[in-house]
């Protein structure tokens, strides 16, 4: 048997000495002692280590748990934007009626809550990097802006125009809802739904676990949520301190131009964005459907006065454009869209003004004065009314139309234009002759007439009119459809001389001037502007009605002023001078005798002749080279008209 450390060999004889085993019992004991303290010392160490472990795995935790609290309150989200970094969280308890930061969004409409929903709009639109465009992939379908950046909002604008879009639904006499018609309207419910559906996914996406318990309502017998408890919502100054920096004016002149459509600018509502386009200050029709048939005694009817006898039938496809500027006072959207045209003239008010010229000319012709001149006129006309600032208070369709050489079938045309409802007034812009000014050739009546007095050099005498209506023009206008057709009040710009180039070659550009175009140019705006307010007559119904108030008498003098005043004013004046007149007369010659100093014998025969025989005189020596230029040489009249 092998020997072990816990026992002692034995002597040869068996027996040990006592102070050997003293020792012996001694180095035992020791042996015991040493092993259970390494026991001890290893139990204390492994427990030493395992509350090592839990410290560290404690403090590990709590650091990890405070970084990420303190991430979330900073704003760190898994999903990017540029703004995350300026976004704090702090506690903040929802008011059910209070005003939020003492600001009113709600409640009745007032100028004040639309300037409120203004300001928080006012900074909305963004212009981001093209490294974030790129990181979306969407730098291809990008609106790239001036500056190099891309168009854009955060979603938490959308959202608040959802809120607002549904507010104005709350109160649609105020906001002018309750005037949508048919397609206008169906469009606004939709986008409400739109809305709503939006906001829904909004407040789900948001998903708010503030704890909501409930009470017993005072002075009631149902349960309520008590609702101030403190939400973790975004700080939304701090959240501003990135968006107002970073904001663009996109409605700016030249800043949001479509690839297609030209310039987008604003409508005068300020910054807010919706999802489309702000309102069109513009709309431009290209109408290639309206067409009509008709018969016609065709001199009458081509020469405006002529007594033809040739009955003709007439088939024209129409091919005009035309323009509509939206008034500031003008119904919001698409009006003319209306399926029922009795809905759409109830809801638009027909102060609408029709500027109308004609784009063809004859084929002897160059057209420079008729029409061109007209045409460049109205062009500056819709570079003007859509000039920011310029819009005017009614709206104006400035119609280009064609085949007016052929029979007046442009303004024909017209008759199947939703707009033609909208117009109560017009002014034609015509050319009866070859540059020089341009006259006011013809009124409806009185008050049309007046809209032409504020021009600079006015021009114009109704013995123009007078002797167009009995034939001494062999010729006609677009003036005659919009008056004597479609019942509406209105003028006849149109030039007048020299009509020996009237339809000729020499009705060029360079037989008239820029003066003549300044002359027109002039007229046209002033008319377009005052026409909806001095003229209260015109079409009132259906197509062809007419209620003109009065006829009117009109002039210019010396180009400087213009005077005009009804006929009946007249006939006031005229029945007043022919009553006054003799009576003033005769008191005269009362007072004379009276006076003794009337002396009727003592007058000669010289006397008595003298009167008649200068004005026969006069008159004959006006009368006979008038004759003689009539027989020998007929056509100076064109030539040399200062002479005749």
């Amino acid at each position: 048997m092998k020997g072990s450390s816990d026992y002692l060999p034995l002597d040869h004889d068996g027996s040990k000495s006592s102070t050997d085993m003293e020792d012996d019992m001694l180095i035992h004991r020791l042996r015991l002692v040493r092993s259970h303290s390494g026991s001890y010392m290893r139990f204390l160490t492994a427990l030493a280590a395992l509350l090592a472990l839990v410290i560290y795995t404690s403090i590990i935790a709590s650091v990890t748990w405070g970084m990420a609290k303190e991430e979330r309150r900073h704003g760190t989200r898994f999903l990017g934007s540029p703004a995350n970094d300026f976004i704090t969280y702090e506690p903040y308890v929802m008011e059910q009626w209070e005003l939020r930061g003492g600001v009113r969004y709600f409640g009745e409409p007032s100028k004040e809550v639309d300037q409120n929903w203004h300001n928080i709009f006012e900074h909305q639109n963004i212009g981001f990097s093209e490294n974030l465009m790129h990181s979306l992939g969407r730098e291809e379908e990008g609106i790239r802006l001036p500056d190099g950046t891309f168009f854009g909002s955060l979603m938490v604008f959308h959202h608040l125009h959802c809120l607002k879009n549904i507010y104005h639904a709350l109160h649609p006499a105020y906001y002018q809802l309750d005037r949508l018609k048919g397609h206008e309207k169906a469009m606004h419910d939709e986008h409400t739904k739109h809305c709503l559906h939006m906001l829904m996914d909004a407040v789900m996406c948001q998903g708010d676990t503030t704890v909501l318990t409930m009470k017993w309502e005072e002075g009631g017998a149902r349960p309520i949520g008590n609702l101030t408890s403190p939400h973790e919502c975004v700080n939304w100054d701090r959240l501003m301190e990135w968006v107002v920096p970073n904001s663009v004016d996109v409605f700016a002149d030249g800043v949001l131009v479509h690839p297609k459509r030209a310039n987008v600018t604003g409508n005068g509502s300020g910054h807010e964005f919706n999802g489309s386009f702000k309102e069109a200050v513009a709309t431009v029709f290209d109408d290639q459907m309206a067409n009509f048939t008709m018969t016609y005694d065709a001199g009458a009817y081509l020469s405006g006065n002529g007594n033809g006898s040739t009955l003709t039938a007439q088939y024209f496809e129409g091919s005009n454009i035309y323009v509509y500027i939206r008034g500031k006072q003008d119904a919001t959207g698409d009006w003319w869209n209306s399926e029922n045209p009795d809905t759409m003239n109830s809801s638009v008010d027909p102060g609408g003004v029709l500027i109308n010229s004609h784009i063809d000319s004859v084929a002897t012709s160059y057209g420079a004065t008729d029409d061109g001149v007209a045409c460049v006129s109205m062009l500056q006309l819709l570079s003007h009314f859509t000039t920011e600032g310029h819009q005017p208070e009614h709206g104006i369709v400035l119609l280009f139309n064609n085949a007016e050489e052929d029979g007046l079938l442009g303004s024909r045309a017209f008759s199947s234009s939703p707009l033609l409802r909208f117009c109560r007034t017009f002014a034609n812009l015509e050319g009866v002759g070859a540059g020089g000014r341009a006259m006011l050739f013809q009124a409806t009546d009185y008050e049309a007439a007046t809209a032409y007095s504020g021009i600079p050099h006015p021009l114009g005498s109704v013995i123009a009119k007078y002797g167009y209506d009995r034939g001494a023009v062999m010729s006609g206008t677009d003036y005659e459809i919009f008056a004597n057709v479609y019942g509406l009040s209105g003028l006849d710009i149109a030039f007048y001389k020299p009509r020996s180039r009237y339809h000729t070659v020499e009705d060029d550009a360079r037989h008239t001037s820029i003066d003549s175009i300044w002359h027109m140019l002039s007229a046209a705006l002033e008319v377009a502007q005052s026409l909806p307010e001095k003229s209260t007559s015109g079409r009132s119904g259906g197509r062809g009605s007419r209620q003109f108030t009065d006829k009117g008498v009109w002039l210019d003098w010396l180009g400087w002023v213009w005077i005009s005043f009804r006929v009946a004013d007249l006939f006031a004046w005229s029945l007043t001078l022919v009553i006054v007149t003799p009576l003033t007369v005769a008191l005269i010659i009362y007072a004379l005798v009276r006076m003794d100093a009337w002396h009727l014998g003592n007058t000669t025969w010289g006397d008595i002749l003298r009167f008649p025989l200068a004005l026969v005189f006069a008159t004959a020596l006006t009368t006979a080279p008038l004759i003689a230029v009539a027989r020998l040489n007929p056509l100076i009249i064109f030539s040399s008209s200062y002479v005749v």
